[in-house]
């Protein structure tokens, strides 16, 4: 997961009274989206304002300004102008989120504090409902008269200052901040002379797809579609209910700890990976149609998988650094089920159909029911490792091969039995 970036930024100032105020928007493109902090002189909230956007709320700023907050996902030839109920001056600020760097459907949300004149402003605490995630956020102070922040909210940064001059002027400034917490409070500003105000703070939810965390992490679905890629990063348990990959995309999960996924699966040309420091515990794994590596499970501890199933050109690799148990292997077609492990590997059925490929390797015991080549299968069922094999049957059938390679127990038999 990564934070929202802003791409662009545009200023607006309405320097005479009007009922109608064009907000030039900063450079977008369709599914970007575009956040408009708005300050006019009175109070009372706008009259008006272009179809299609979100009002997210505004407040008083005392008895003499209001502050406004608008949003939209854009699309080509959106514009947007606010009308008033009476004649006054405005300004306003649009910032651009890259499509690629915001959630795409949640808005962004909104918390308002107004006070009495004052050289600090302080902008509330907002508690997003999406919780701790890699969050925008920005604080935004609207202020009535010609005065200008000389110091911004502690950790603040790239202020933007729509400043007026003459009588009847408002100002209003606004920065931003990267950070991942539950809930964010800016503090204050610090202003050139006292004025009544109103404040907001305001969160922008990152893209969907990802999660990271240094203690558990329990899922339901984690889907990447298309092009899309999907990351799950703990330093703790993490517990998928489903991870799957469709097309192009591309599921990663890495913890430190144990995970536990009840499905994985692979579909097109999609990659998932999995890789943990401890144990990794999962009921399927499928890889389906040209999956480049379908299915890559890695652990410096023991990996107890029930099913891993490689379907047409689709590859799956279980790799370890200690012990490996599975129920189940199926390679069909021309996919490739390599087993690699440096302690035991128990497994209770390996099977390769068409030109697949099965492969087992360990740097310590193997212990297999069933391992099964079928068609033309190349080096159908490899076994080798550097301390005992036990396997009960080995079958090759038609052009296939099945190789034993024993490396310590040189008192056990060699062979090398294909079945034509």
């Amino acid at each position: 997961m990564t934070f929202p970036t802003v791409s662009a930024v545009a200023s607006t100032n309405q320097n005479t009274d009007t009922t109608s105020h064009p907000i030039s928007l900063s450079v977008n493109v369709d599914n970007d989206i575009c956040i408009v902090f708005f300050n006019k002189d009175g109070t009372g909230a706008p009259s008006g304002f272009t179809g299609g956007w979100s009002d997210l709320g505004g407040l008083d700023g005392g008895s003499s300004s209001h502050l406004h907050v608008y949003a939209k996902k854009m699309a080509a030839g959106n514009t947007l102008t606010i009308t008033t109920g009476s004649g006054e001056r405005s300004n306003a600020t649009c910032y651009t989120i890259p499509a690629a760097s915001w959630h795409g459907t949640s808005m962004p949300e909104v918390a308002f504090s107004n006070g009495d004149a004052t050289v600090s402003p302080d902008a509330p605490n907002l508690t997003p409902s999406w919780g701790a995630q890699d969050t925008l956020w920005f604080c935004v102070n609207g202020m009535n008269e010609s005065v200008n922040p000389t110091t911004q909210p502690t950790n603040y940064t790239n202020v933007v200052d729509e400043n007026q001059t003459g009588s009847g002027e408002v100002n209003m400034a606004s920065c931003r901040r990267e950070l991942n917490a539950a809930s964010e409070n800016p503090g204050a500003w610090t202003w050139s002379s006292l004025q009544t105000w109103a404040a907001a703070t305001v969160a922008v939810r990152p893209a969907a797809g990802g999660a990271s965390a240094d203690a558990n992490i329990t899922l339901a679905k984690f889907t990447a579609d298309g092009s899309a890629k999907a990351e799950v990063g703990g330093q703790s348990n993490i517990t998928l209910g489903k991870v799957t990959a469709v097309g192009a995309a591309q599921v990663d999960v890495q913890v430190q700890a144990s995970i536990t996924l009840n499905a994985i699966t692979a579909v097109g040309a999609a990659q998932v990976d999995v890789q943990a420091q401890a144990n990794v515990t999962l009921n399927a794994i499928t890889a389906v149609g040209f999956a480049v590596q379908g299915s890559i499970v890695t652990a410096d501890a023991n990996i107890t998988l029930n099913a891993i199933t490689a379907v047409g050109a689709a590859q799956v690799d279980v790799q370890a650094q200690a012990n490996i148990t599975l129920n189940a292997i199926t390679a069909v077609g021309s996919t490739v089920v390599p087993v690699y492990a440096d302690a035991s590997i128990t497994l209770n059925a390996i099977t390769a159909i068409g030109a697949a490929q099965v492969d087992v390797q360990a740097q310590a015991n193997i212990t297999l029911n069933v391992v099964t080549a079928v068609g033309a299968v190349v080096q159908g069922s490899a076994v080798t490792a550097d301390a005992n094999i036990t396997l009960n049957p080995i079958t090759a059938i038609g052009k296939a091969s099945t190789r034993f390679i024993f490396h310590l127990k040189y008192n056990e038999p060699y062979p090398f039995v294909p079945k034509e």
